[in-house]
């Protein structure tokens, strides 16, 4: 029997198919219904599409020993571009891809690699949130015509100067409950910073990444939870493409044209590696292969953006032989790792186990 759930918050729509094809039954239940299952052999095969409210019916079918699939939802194009785009009819082209074997699936982290990949996420949130609030500050001071003399206008003396600003008041209004909102934040991604620190301290790959220069205990637990377990890539080119970084092909006939990259992957990844890039690029020591690579497509008059993009690549796959051998990088600087590997201890020596708890409970709640 071939199930498939189209799932929503207070209601899901089932569908059971048999071996041919033909319909069994298919009804409309409330998602926390469970009756259902009493109708459905062990050998049984479920596939749910992607989403908020998938996860939770996922991991208590997979706990009662279903066997669970989920569907990726962007390349489930013949749902996404149905004319008829109905719960029932979702959850029938669910079963009946799944019957056909033509289910395109999404890796699902177990609770483990979940939980690194949700801190690591909200950090990055919060993070782009720091960036977009400074932004507004800059675009503040500019159209006031306003220039401040310090290379951190967000330290310590350019915040106090900023609050002394002879403004109007609804510009002071904006710009207080901008430097509001900063500090908050701030405070916010130190608090999730110090929680990844202490994940990362007990985790031998994240020490492995933090060897590379350009790579510290943030950015290797962002890259280890958005790939999970190594072991299920078999080639640094399958986890190139399931980053998005592998070029798009177009084939027809006799032609074959190569275009950008894919993007299909994991965003996350993808942006972390970028900007891994860009912290080894301004690295002085180690990063010799890497950086004569980026220099060689600068040298060949490749566009920035290309380069690094290239240069993220072929980190990509120096990380896949790292995780998979269990080494170390090679031109890595010793004494560089072992400054990141003491500033990491002392990050997770200010957080306690309750506040691990407290923090890995609300981001469940969010997730």
């Amino acid at each position: 029997m071939y199930i498939g759930i189209d799932v929503h918050k207070s209601s899901c729509y089932i569908t059971a198919l048999n071996g041919k094809g033909e319909l069994l039954w298919g009804r409309e239940v409330e998602t926390k219904d469970r009756g259902w299952t009493e109708e459905i052999d062990r050998e049984s095969r479920i596939a749910m599409e992607s989403g908020t409210f998938s996860k939770p019916l996922y991991n208590e079918l997979k706990e009662r020993g279903f066997d669970v699939l989920m569907a990726h939802p962007a390349k489930l194009r013949l749902i996404a571009e149905s004319s008829k785009k109905t719960d029932r009819n979702d959850s029938f082209h669910l079963a009946n891809l799944l019957r056909m074997e033509y289910l395109p699936c999404s890796w699902v982290p177990d609770k483990k690699w979940e939980e690194i990949r949700n801190i690591c996420r909200r950090r990055v949130s919060l993070g782009r949130k720091i960036t977009r609030t400074k932004n507004e500050v800059h675009a503040l001071l500019a159209r006031n015509g306003i220039e401040l003399n310090h290379s951190d206008i967000f330290g310590v003396a350019g915040l106090r100067e900023m609050r002394s600003l002879d403004l109007s008041d609804s510009e002071k209004f904006l710009l207080a409950s901008s430097i509001e909102e900063l500090v908050f934040l701030t405070e916010k991604a130190s608090e999730v910073q110090r929680t990844i620190a202490f994940h990362a301290e007990g985790n031998g790959e994240a020490k492995l990444l933090m060897t590379i220069p350009g790579i510290d205990y943030y950015s290797a637990m962002t890259i280890l939870g958005e790939i999970g377990d190594i072991a299920r890539f078999s080639s640094p080119k399958k986890l190139v493409s399931y980053a998005g970084l592998a070029p798009r092909m177009r084939e027809s006939g006799n032609s074959s044209i190569k275009g950008g990259i894919s993007k299909e992957g994991s965003s996350v990844l993808r942006w972390i590696l970028v900007s891994a890039v860009h912290s080894i690029l301004r690295c002085r020591k180690g990063n010799g292969r890497l950086k004569k690579f980026y220099l060689h497509l600068i040298r060949r008059r490749k566009p920035k953006q290309v380069a690094v993009v290239a240069t993220a690549k072929k980190l990509l796959r120096i990380i896949y032989a790292m995780l998979t051998e269990g080494e170390k990088y090679r031109e890595g600087d010793d004494l560089l790792a072992y400054r990141k590997i003491r500033r990491m201890r002392s990050a997770a020596t200010s957080v306690t186990p309750k506040d691990i708890s407290k923090n890995l409970e609300r981001l469940r709640g969010q997730s």
